[in-house]
């Protein structure tokens, strides 16, 4: 009987490593301000192919909330789509990322939406993870913290070093690569050149830290 569940345990085990994401998604959460209805919103996003394999993967947009003629869509490796479009599939080589961004048309109205996305593989649809996109209306929404507006990292793409700008009390800037791994991490000072020169080519994270240990914003740096 001991041997029974210890096999029935070990095979539990094993199924569950198995069956846990081979790719993760960038943003989980994401926040769009709308500040005129009459245009496009656009937040970047990436999918990473983190096994040695190919995968096809399938994603499903689906709106919790939304006013009545607002639309939002998909643009990932196959093509931009049509609003109108809510599900597709797109295929990563190994070791591989994608871009997945997602367009927010308010379409002239003004309002609130949340919007949930899905990315899970085709061949076994309960290994997936989930993204979410809240749009707040601007005239609704707090002004955004005093010196956290105009963050800006240059140069951007970067060869050997980038520098931050218009971050107050920022302490430690933090590298990390597409799978989620940290790569660098400096000491913040104020107009610091860091040193990415020995980094690969490719897309990475720039995670901000304030002097208060929280995350003032994270930007995409692109690497040449």
């Amino acid at each position: 009987m001991k041997k029974t569940l210890l096999i029935t345990f070990f095979t539990l085990m094993i199924t569950v490593l198995f069956s846990q994401t081979g790719f993760s998604v960038y943003p989980m959460d994401a926040s769009i301000d709308v500040e005129n209805p009459d245009s496009e919103y656009v937040t970047q996003g990436y999918v990473v192919n983190e096994s040695d394999a190919e995968l096809t993967l399938k994603w499903v947009k689906k709106a919790q909330s939304k006013p009545e003629m607002a639309e939002a869509a998909i643009c990932d490796n196959v093509v931009c789509w049509n609003p109108s479009k809510f599900e597709s599939e797109f295929s990563i080589a190994a070791r591989d990322s994608s871009n997945f961004d997602f367009h927010y048309y308010p379409n002239g109205q003004a309002g609130s939406a949340v919007y949930k996305i899905s990315v899970a593989e085709v061949d076994q649809l309960d290994n997936k993870a989930e993204m979410t996109f809240t749009i707040n209306d601007a005239a609704t929404t707090l002004a955004p913290m005093a010196g956290q507006e105009e963050v800006r990292i240059y140069p951007n793409p970067a060869t050997e070093y980038f520098s931050v700008d218009g971050v107050d009390k920022l302490k430690e800037v933090i590298v990390i690569n597409l799978v989620g791994q940290e790569v660098k991490r400096f000491k913040a000072s104020h107009k610091a050149k860091y040193n990415v020169s020995e980094l690969i080519r490719g897309l990475y994270l720039i995670r901000l830290i304030d002097d208060k240990e929280q995350v003032i914003k994270t930007v995409r740096l692109s690497k040449r």
